[in-house]
């Protein structure tokens, strides 16, 4: 539905960019893979359906999350499984962190005060960032 008053430029909800990308980095891509797999092995197939990215992207980001040490692998049967490891998942706090650092600061400085009244509630600002 689009707003019928001339000039009106809608303003961007900063609350659900974060959730809402249509594109990401690959910091983005590395950080749900890891996500995926810190809980469960997993093999090829069922990472391309959490992560939704192709064959081609998995396997080029599983060589290089291999390499640096981010996930392990196992030979189970005829199947390659991956897991994150500790390294992956300390990685994955870091990423959680600054990503929490950059919302806090995108929701300080918006132009709409009630998002900047959404941080300055009693509880304070401790914006949950599991399942990123």
């Amino acid at each position: 539905m689009q707003n019928s008053v001339k000039g009106y430029k809608p303003r961007l909800n900063l609350l659900n960019l974060p959730f809402h990308k249509k594109y990401r980095s690959p910091f983005d891509i590395v950080a749900s893979m890891l996500e995926v797999m810190k809980d469960q092995e997993m093999g090829r197939f069922s990472l391309m359906k959490h992560t939704t990215i192709n064959t081609v992207q998995v396997k080029s980001y599983l060589e290089s999350l291999v390499q640096m040490g981010f996930v392990r692998t196992e030979k189970r049967y005829s199947q390659i499984l991956y897991r994150t490891t500790e390294k992956g998942i300390e990685f994955l706090r870091q990423y959680h962190v600054l990503q929490g650092m950059l919302l806090d600061t995108n929701i300080r400085n918006s132009p709409n005060p009630l998002l900047r009244t959404y941080t300055n509630r009693p509880t304070g600002n401790n914006i949950t960032l599991r399942g990123w």
